[in-house]
C-alpha cells in the first residue's frame, strides 16, 4: 500500500513539474526589454497610421501575446481590421474582417482599465466606423466623441495618442467623410487651437486646408455636378479626370488641331473600348496631353489607357503646363524653368522632368506645393485640388 501511495505521489509531482515547466514558458513569451506591448502598441499604431494594416496588425498582435488583455492593442487591432475591411475586393473577406473589427473592439471595452484606456477605446470607435462606413456611422462616431467629454485624462499616459486632442482630430476626419465640411473644419480647428505644438497639429494644418479647398472645389455649379463629385474624393482618377476635362472645361484651346506639330497619340489603348466613357477618353487622348496619355503594357503587349490608376500629382503638373501652353501658345513656357541651380522643391531637382512643369503650376496659382517645402510628386492629386486647377486655368482662359 505504501508503494503504491509513494507512486502516485511520485506521479503526481512530476506532473506538477511539468506543468509549472509549462507555465513558466507560456510567461517568458516577452522577456528583452524591447519585446514589450507598450513599444509593439505604439510601433503597430504607428504603422496603422501609415496605412500599413498588415504590418501594424503583426505588431499589435504581438503586444497581445505579451500581454494578453491590454486594452488598447486591442483597439488598434481593430482600427486595422476596419480599413482592411473597407480595402477589400471580396465580400467574403469584407465580413470577416467586419466581424473582428467588432470583436476587437468589444474584447478591448471590456479589457479597459482606466480613463486612458477609455479614451483611446473611444477614438478607436471613431476610426473603425470612419472607415468601414455606413448608414449611421457618423452617429456612432459622435455617440463615442460625446462620451469622451468629461474624461479625466493623463496625457503622458496615452501612449500613442499623447493628447487630449487627438480625438477632436480623427472626428474631423469622421464629420469630412460625411461630407460635414464646416463641423470638420471645426475639430481641426479645436486641434490647433488646443496647443502650440504637439502630435496631431501638423496633421489637422493639413487637414483643414484639404477641407477647406474641398469646400471651395464643391463651390461652383458643374454638369451633372460631376466636380462636386470629384472634389470630394482624396484621389482622382485618370477615367474622372477626362470627364471633368471633357464635360466641365473642355476648352476649345485644346481641339484637335491646337495640338499643333505634336506627334499624334499612341494607338487607341486597348482598355478603352469597354469604357462607359469611350467617347470621353478618345476625344481627350486628340488633345496629346502630357500625363494622360497611354502606356505601353509589356504583359498584355498592348497600349493601355488605365484609367482607374489614380492621377500623380506630377502628371497633373505636367497636364497643366501642356494646356497652359497651348492656350497662351507660347511654346517658350515648357522651357521657362530649366538651368535653376536650385529647387523650391525638396522633393524635386532642377534636373526632373516634372520640375519645370511644377513651377509652372506652382507659379500661376494653378497647385501649391505642400508644408515643409514639398511638392509630392508621385503622390495622388486629390479631387479639390484638381476641380481648383481646372477652375482656375479656365478663369485664365476667359482673356485668351
Amino acid at each position: 500500500m505504501k508503494t503504491y501511495t509513494h507512486g502516485m505521489m511520485f506521479i503526481v509531482l512530476t506532473l506538477c513539474a511539468v506543468c509549472w515547466g509549462c507555465a513558466s514558458r507560456q510567461v517568458a513569451t516577452c522577456t528583452t526589454p524591447e519585446d514589450n506591448p507598450k513599444l509593439h502598441y505604439v510601433t503597430g499604431m504607428e504603422l496603422v497610421g501609415k496605412g500599413d494594416f498588415e504590418a501594424g496588425r503583426q505588431r499589435l498582435e504581438r503586444a497581445i501575446s505579451c500581454s494578453a488583455d491590454f486594452s488598447p492593442a486591442y483597439d488598434g487591432l481593430a482600427i486595422a481590421a476596419a480599413h482592411i475591411a473597407a480595402d477589400a475586393t471580396d465580400p467574403a473577406v469584407r465580413a470577416a474582417e467586419e466581424g473582428r473589427a467588432e470583436g476587437y473592439l468589444k474584447k478591448a471595452l471590456r479589457d479597459t482599465r482606466n480613463n486612458e484606456d477609455r479614451f483611446a477605446h473611444l477614438i478607436a470607435v471613431i476610426r473603425s466606423q470612419t472607415a468601414l462606413g455606413g448608414k449611421n456611422f457618423i452617429g456612432t462616431a459622435k455617440a463615442a466623441y460625446g462620451r469622451a467629454d468629461g474624461l479625466d485624462i493623463k496625457e503622458a499616459d496615452l501612449l500613442y495618442y499623447q493628447g487630449k486632442e487627438a480625438i477632436d482630430y480623427y472626428m474631423g476626419i469622421a464629420y469630412r467623410q460625411a461630407s460635414e465640411f464646416r463641423e470638420a473644419k471645426g475639430r481641426f480647428e479645436a486641434v490647433l487651437n488646443a496647443k502650440k505644438a504637439g502630435k496631431w497639429n501638423g496633421p489637422a494644418d493639413r487637414a483643414w486646408k484639404e477641407t477647406d479647398r474641398v469646400v471651395r472645389a464643391m463651390a461652383g455649379i458643374t454638369v451633372s455636378d460631376l466636380g462636386r463629385k470629384i472634389a470630394v474624393k482624396r484621389a482622382v482618377t485618370r477615367a474622372e479626370l477626362t470627364a471633368l476635362l471633357t464635360h466641365d472645361f473642355a476648352p476649345a484651346a485644346l481641339s484637335p488641331k491646337g495640338a499643333g506639330n505634336r506627334p499624334h497619340p499612341s494607338p487607341v489603348p486597348a482598355d478603352v473600348a469597354s469604357s462607359p466613357i469611350r467617347d470621353e477618353i478618345l476625344g481627350a487622348l486628340n488633345w496629346n496631353l502630357r500625363g494622360l496619355e497611354p502606356s505601353y503594357d509589356a504583359a498584355s503587349g498592348a497600349y493601355l489607357f488605365n484609367g482607374a490608376r489614380a492621377v500623380k500629382r506630377g502628371e497633373m503638373a505636367l497636364l497643366l503646363e501642356d494646356m497652359v501652353i497651348r492656350i497662351a501658345g507660347d511654346e517658350k513656357i515648357a522651357s521657362a524653368y530649366l538651368g535653376h541651380e536650385k529647387s523650391p522643391f525638396t522633393d524635386i531637382p532642377p534636373t526632373s522632368r516634372f520640375y519645370n512643369a511644377a513651377m509652372n503650376a506652382t507659379t500661376r496659382g494653378l497647385m501649391e506645393g505642400e508644408a515643409g517645402g514639398v511638392f509630392l510628386v508621385d503622390e495622388p492629386v486629390s479631387g479639390a485640388d484638381a476641380v481648383l486647377a481646372l477652375r482656375s486655368l479656365q478663369q485664365k482662359m476667359q482673356g485668351h
